[in-house]
């Protein structure tokens, strides 16, 4: 870098006083540019709104509670405490009544408060945002954004002038930053951003394994919801003081636009602690490096001064299609439209990807940088849509930058064809709201990256090792949930062998409970089940009636060799009689429980179907992802509020033809028919049952395969749940609304011509009788319903524990499965 290019960035970073107060001139090169129309107004207007809407929650949240409840402080906090403690227990011996749940149509709700508008809104997509936002203050908050954004001082069309790079026509396509052999001197600290989300810790660690040296620093980012991921993150890092996990109060969605705040935050953060770092690398949690850390480290050497975006230009209707004349903002943890903006007008667009490496002095310049032109990309981009995949784009198509830029991306992404693309899109536009792809308007293909599996390493290695004049040190969209094995090859072949003895390498532990949780993070339904998995254990308990069960502590889904092997359930145990001292004590044991098999789908197939015979598989699930083809760790759990997936595997075959599925629930009533074309190649087919009127009605459902010449049938359990909306189950009249079926008594609205049941029969008779059980009987209904379709594996109990004499049981360290297995590959070293 110049001299001159020093003092211009320096000069872009001068805070004068006097400047800010008038009309600005900047001169680089032949370029003088002028901002006539400044926008401090806007941006003070829209940040002040900002910040008083949302300091206002908490205090909102009281008053209304006092309001309604009229109770003092501290006896309104023992009665929730009350509640959270009575949705963890999994008995209901020997227990204070709880609060009796009530249907939300007799709740004493207060009031809807009334949002007023600073104008008058006629834009439909503000007032559809004002029509279903939940809160006051998410109401309130679209109001007085739009009226703003209406405003003489909005953004406009020339509010942002052109920008001063000095070679606007420079062909990045031509710019290359090929690997050097010579070793680099002065080797920088590199800073690392890591957005974190899900519940996916030992993913995050393997994550860090791999990156961590002692001279660079780390910042893992986690939403403050996500307390359980918060924790243990900050358990496997302690002692590391180059390591910091955050919590932030923004949601780590990939379209956030409050994650351009967030970013803004945590760069100023790494400005201020540390003046060593020349670059920082923007990652996801599901990123995986693909050369070492020293190689990326000595490569940035080589570039000091230089950023690594991938970029290129965008017109103005593909920046309209990406939805940047919309004004967005973030509430109820969604994003929402609530106004429209014009483009800026002579402003060159640019797009690429979200992650990056910057250098140093840009990201000064996006911090501190104080001439209007930042300030007001700044403004423009804060209510943006997904705003990383523009924003240092753009900033580098228009300033000094442009020729300080790398327009490539270091980082590789797995792309698919648009047979699993999204159906979500919305109008227009390129944004993909359902977060499930890049996704493009209706008749545009919709190519999105997809995480990778084993057969993919292979190809993956050979294109890093090829990539030499644009070298990749990154490839994205890994998940353990889809491949442990995939992120195990990487590791392995490219940090070298996995130094350990244990044999959890091919395992991952993915937690989907925590007794320490803030929210209610598994649902009723899954705390249903944990309940029965429990008593199913003490089940075998050679002295079952002195012992019951305490606290459910934990909850893992275990997966081996990418196949999920069921569940480790974490409990404790109270031991009711006292002969001696320890049985006072309360155990901790856990264990491991397993769906049982059905028989094979072929068997079950009725009369002769050449197109039945091609169905390989059956999977009734909820939460199941096209994308990915898998469902949700709990999605195999159903209960009286899920929605249901059910989907087909089929071998490819000559045989191409239509059947139709349909579906009875447990009182034999047909309920709806699904007509399924089955092609030639094979592939996966997804029905989705999201029309269907909820509460489903619990017990034994079927659906069944009919093609004119043969059937098949699938049989599928829907559990009844002991909690509603985390409370217990205690009351008839709750129970009857939980698992009576819908209110209508029907699914669908209609009867699409099905045939309606004559009379009650003995089925519906049962299944009215079983609606109304609470307490006992409805935890031995649950009991009844899983022992043919669940079974205990195995039974340990923590090192440093007395064994409990009344199961058999082994050491939980021991062990080939349990959660407390030492796992190497996910420690920080």
């Amino acid at each position: 870098m110049t001299a001159d290019d020093d003092t211009r960035v320096d000069h872009l970073m001068i805070t004068d006083e006097k400047r800010q107060k008038t009309k600005c001139r900047m001169a680089y090169g032949e370029h003088d540019v002028v901002y006539d129309r400044p926008l401090r107004k806007f941006v003070h207007t829209l940040a002040f709104l900002v910040f008083v809407t949302y300091v206002s929650k908490e205090t909102l949240t009281s008053q209304r509670q006092h309001h309604h409840h009229h109770q003092p402080r501290q006896q309104q906090q023992q009665q929730n405490q009350q509640h959270k403690d009575a949705s963890i227990k999994l008995e209901f011996q020997n227990r204070k009544k709880p609060k009796v749940i009530r249907s939300e149509a007799t709740n004493s709700l207060p009031r809807k408060r009334t949002a007023i508008a600073p104008c008058n809104i006629t834009d439909p997509d503000v007032l559809s945002a004002i029509r279903r936002a939940q809160s006051y203050r998410c109401r309130q908050l679209f109001m007085n954004l739009a009226c703003a954004s209406r405003q003489d001082e909005t953004v406009t069309d020339d509010s942002i002038s052109v920008g001063t790079c000095r070679n606007p026509d420079l062909d990045f396509t031509k710019v290359k930053a090929p690997i050097k052999t010579n070793r680099p001197t002065g080797v920088a600290p590199v800073a690392f951003v890591i957005l974190a989300t899900g519940r996916g810790a030992r993913q995050i660690g393997q994550l860090l394994r791999v990156l961590y040296r002692t001279q660079h620093l780390y910042i893992v980012l986690v939403h403050t919801i996500n307390n359980y991921l918060f924790r243990t993150l900050r358990q496997m890092t302690s002692g590391y003081t180059n390591i910091d996990i955050l919590d932030v109060s923004f949601d780590m969605h990939w379209a956030n636009p409050l994650r351009f705040r967030m970013l803004y935050l945590v760069l100023g953060r790494l400005l201020r602690v540390d003046k060593r770092w020349q670059h920082v690398v923007i990652l996801e949690g599901s990123d995986f490096p693909v050369r070492t850390v020293d190689e990326l480290a000595d490569y940035l050497a080589h570039y000091r001064d230089r950023s690594f975006i991938f970029l290129e230009r965008a017109s103005p209707s593909f920046a309209r299609a990406l939805g940047l004349h919309h004004l967005f903002v973030e509430c109820e943890g969604r994003a929402w439209r609530v106004g429209r903006r014009q483009l800026p007008n002579g402003l060159r667009l640019g797009i690429g990807y979200s992650r990056m490496i910057l250098a140093r002095n840009m990201v000064k310049y996006f911090v501190h940088g104080s001439d209007q032109f930042v300030s007001n990309m700044r403004a423009y981009w804060t209510f943006s849509m997904n705003p990383f995949e523009s924003f240092f784009q753009t900033l580098a198509l228009n300033t000094i930058f442009c020729e300080r830029v790398i327009p490539t991306s270091p980082f590789w992404r797995l792309m698919d064809d648009e047979e699993r693309s999204c159906d979500c899109q919305d109008r227009h536009l390129y944004v993909d709201w359902c977060s499930c792809a890049g996704g493009a308007s209706a008749g545009v293909k919709c190519c999105f990256p997809y995480p990778h599996r084993p057969d993919d390493i292979p190809e993956l290695l050979n294109i890093v090792s090829k990539q030499l004049e644009k070298p990749l040190f990154f490839a994205t969209k890994f998940d353990s949930l889809i491949s442990q094995l995939a992120i195990n090859k990487v590791h392995i072949d490219v940090h070298g062998k996995i130094k350990t003895t244990s044999q959890g390498l091919d395992h991952y532990w993915y937690n989907v409970y925590h007794h320490e949780d803030k929210r209610y993070s598994a649902g009723d339904t899954a705390i249903t089940y944990f309940a029965a998995f429990a008593r199913m254990t003490l089940s075998k308990a050679s002295d079952r009636k002195s012992l019951s069960i305490g606290k459910l502590l934990e909850v893992h889904a275990l997966f081996r060799n990418d196949v999920m092997r069921g569940y480790l359930v974490k409990f404790e145990v109270k031991r009711a009689s006292p002969t001696d001292d320890s049985a006072h004590r309360n155990y901790v044991i856990e264990s491991c429980v397993q769906r049982i098999d059905m028989p094979n789908v072929r068997s079950r197939v009725k009369h002769d179907s050449a197109l039945l015979t091609r169905l390989k598989d059956v999977q009734v699930t909820s939460n199941y992802s096209r994308q990915n083809l898998t469902f949700d760790p709990l999605g195999i759990l159903l209960g009286p509020f899920s929605v249901i997936d059910f989907v087909t595997s089929w071998a490819d075959g000559t045989d191409v033809g239509n059947f139709s599925a349909v579906f009875y629930d447990p009182t034999l009533e047909m309920v709806a028919v699904y007509d399924v074309v089955v092609p030639m190649t094979s592939r996966r087919h997804n029905v989705r049952t999201e029309r269907f009127q909820l509460p489903l009605r619990p017990g034994w459902w079927t659906v069944r395969y009919y093609d004119g010449r043969g059937e098949f049938f699938e049989p599928f359990l829907v559990l009844p749940s002991t909690f509603y909306q985390g409370h217990p189950l205690v009351t008839v009249d709750g129970a009857k609304r939980v698992h009576g079926g819908p209110p209508s008594g029907r699914y669908l609205e209609g009867d699409f011509g099905l045939p309606k049941p004559t009379g009650l029969t003995a089925a519906r008779l049962e299944a009215a009788q079983n609606a109304r059980k609470v307490g006992d009987q409805l935890i031995g209904w649950i009991d009844d319903l899983l022992s043919g379709q669940w079974t205990i594996r195995a039974v340990c109990y923590p090192e440093g524990q007395p064994k409990p004499d009344y199961l058999v049981s082994f050491v939980c360290q021991d062990t080939d499965w349990s959660s407390y297995m030492t796992d190497i590959k996910s420690r920080v070293n």
